[in-house]
This record gives C-alpha cells, sequence and structure tokens, in this order.
C-alpha cells in the first residue's frame, strides 16, 4: 500500500497518483515478448531503422528482460540479456561469453525503450530509468508525491486524460519538465508524457497508442501493446530526430502467473567468462580465478566495452540526453 505523504503540495495531483500505482499493484507478475522499431532522421535522405525484439519477466521482485539487439555499427544480431535476482544484476552477453555480476544499484535497467510497462512511468525516474521492480515499490510514488502539480484536463485520441506536471529531478536546477496525461477511464495509466527542457528545442513524446485491459481477480491491469517514443528537435515538433515503436504480441501477455525461479539466473554453463564487479576478480570457466588488476587488460576492456553497448543500445544514451 501507498504511504501517507507528509507534505503534499497538491491533493488533487496526489490523489491521481494515487490510482495510477492500483494499476502496478494489480500485477503480481508479467511476461511478454514485443518486437521494437527504432528510425534515426524519420522522413529524411538520413533516415536509418533497426528492429530488435525482447521477451520480459517479472515475478516476486525479480526481472528478467531478453533481449535481440542490432548492433547499429555492424547489423549484427545480438543476445543479451539482464536479469535482477532480487539482490544482484546478471548480464549476460552470449556473443562473446561474457557475464557481468554487480550489486551496483546503479547497473543499467536495459529494457528501457524496450518495456511498455515501464516507459509510460519514466517521469518517476531519479538516478536511473525507473524499473518494474521500482515501480512496485510504494516509496518509488511517495516521492514524487510533493513533486506533483495538477494543472488540468485534455482528450488525447479522444480519452479523457488528467494532467500533471513534475519536474525531472535529475535534471541541473529542474530545468526539465515532464508533462503527464492520465486517462481517466483506464485506471488512471499515463498514455502520454511530454518532456521538455528550458533553454533547449524540443521535446520527447511518449505516447500509448494501443492497449489491453486483462483482469485478474479483482483488479484489472492495463498493459499497453503498442507506444511510441518521438525525440523532436524543433518546439513546433515537426521535426523528428528519433522515433522508437514498441509493438507487443497481445497473445504472449500473461498476468499473475506462476513462472519457474530458475528464468532469474544465468548457469555459468553457457559462459565463458564471469566477470564479478563487486568482487573485482573475472573467472574463466572451466580455468582460474585472477583479479581485475592481473587479468588480460584486453579481456576486461571488452567487458566494459560490451556495458556501454548494452547501455548504449537500450537507450541510456537518450536518457542521458533527457539529464542534461
Amino acid at each position: 500500500m501507498l504511504l501517507e505523504s507528509a507534505h503534499a503540495v497538491d491533493d488533487q495531483a496526489v490523489a491521481i497518483l494515487r490510482k495510477a500505482a492500483l494499476n502496478i499493484e494489480g500485477i503480481t507478475s508479467v511476461q511478454f515478448s514485443l518486437v521494437t522499431k527504432t528510425t534515426d532522421h524519420p522522413d529524411s535522405p538520413q533516415e536509418k531503422s533497426f528492429e530488435d525484439s525482447m521477451i520480459f519477466t517479472y515475478a516476486n521482485g525479480k526481472q528478467r528482460s531478453e533481449i535481440q539487439l542490432t548492433d547499429r555499427t555492424t547489423g549484427e544480431r545480438l543476445h543479451e540479456v539482464s536479469i535482477f535476482d532480487g539482490s544482484r544484476h546478471q548480464m549476460f552477453h552470449e556473443h562473446a561469453g561474457q557475464l557481468v555480476l554487480s550489486n551496483s544499484p546503479m547497473a543499467p535497467n536495459i529494457s528501457l525503450l524496450f518495456n511498455p510497462l515501464e516507459l509510460p512511468y519514466m517521469f518517476l525516474s531519479r538516478n536511473n530509468p525507473v524499473s518494474f521492480a521500482e515501480l512496485r515499490d510504494s516509496t518509488t510514488w511517495n516521492e514524487m508525491f510533493e513533486q506533483s502539480t495538477y494543472v488540468g484536463t485534455e482528450f488525447v485520441n479522444d480519452i479523457q486524460c488528467e494532467k500533471i506536471t513534475f519536474p525531472m529531478l535529475t535534471s541541473p536546477n529542474h530545468e526539465a519538465t515532464w508533462l503527464v496525461f492520465f486517462a481517466t477511464r483506464l485506471n488512471h495509466f499515463p498514455i502520454k508524457s511530454v518532456l521538455t527542457s528550458t533553454g533547449m528545442a524540443g521535446a520527447n513524446v511518449i505516447e500509448v497508442r494501443a492497449h489491453s485491459t486483462l483482469t485478474s481477480g479483482d483488479v484489472s491491469s492495463v498493459v499497453p501493446t503498442e507506444i511510441s517514443l518521438v525525440e523532436y528537435s524543433d518546439d513546433s515538433r515537426s521535426i523528428e530526430a528519433q522515433r522508437t515503436e514498441l509493438f507487443v504480441d497481445p497473445s504472449s501477455i500473461k498476468l499473475n502467473s506462476e513462472f519457474d525461479d530458475d528464468l532469474f539466473t544465468i548457469p555459468v554453463s553457457k559462459t565463458q567468462w564471469v566477470h564479478d564487479v563487486d568482487a573485482g576478480t573475472s573467472l574463466h570457466v572451466g580455468g582460474e580465478t585472477a583479479s581485475i588488476a592481473q587479468d588480460s587488460q584486453r579481456r576486461w576492456r571488452a567487458v566494459l566495452a560490451f556495458c556501454l553497448l548494452v547501455a548504449v543500445v537500450a537507450g541510456v544514451v537518450a536518457w542521458k540526453r533527457w539529464k542534461r
């Protein structure tokens, strides 16, 4: 249950957020598959498109994102798996046989720009893009109560919405602002979010274009099945710098089902190298353990390059741009 806010600035905004949080509270476990299409410089001679796919699973505070990525330089298809097992992050790069382990809460959430249950809630993010596990934590919502301001109603694609503004907490001097549209007839699900920054042209617009409403027990939950994320480079929003579209297969959605706990562990037998960032060690499977300092500099650079690749392709670069 959500906690009471000690110093709510806007009671009307807080009431809407409480209703919106119920949509997440009704999802105790979920799995679905989707395809994403990312287009750089749409409708221009520089247009370039990439397609990726993901299977996402959440259950009992654990989260798994299994992604087929397209390397933006070579076009090669890469298989990546990111897992949070309730206490530790696991990042597996199948092509290189690299498994990276870390306890750090700063480990990137690589399902960003892929997960339709996370993307509409980016306004709740702080240091990192918000994860689905964090969305189910009442603290994530409570921290935004005093930052929210109700600004009226507006229709989005014939759906009546209530609007709330939030400062982007990670931007310098709170110069970036979210305007979020909560659909009244969809359990106040945020169907559109607009991020603008003072002194910067353009905007980032996240919009839910289609959805499924699923019922489990007495609770109904909205699961987006089509979302667009558009980065506009001009204030009139006529020039698109990048467009990302998410398409969920409705038949793949499993809500509040049982999932095997083995899904949330990468077997060491599948790897060639296990790199423990916290212990500072690299283990060659079937061989000896060496410290990172003693290990091959070339190999360790490959690990760091892998982490950077995952972050870039999954959208953390876009996230950092939003934080400027």
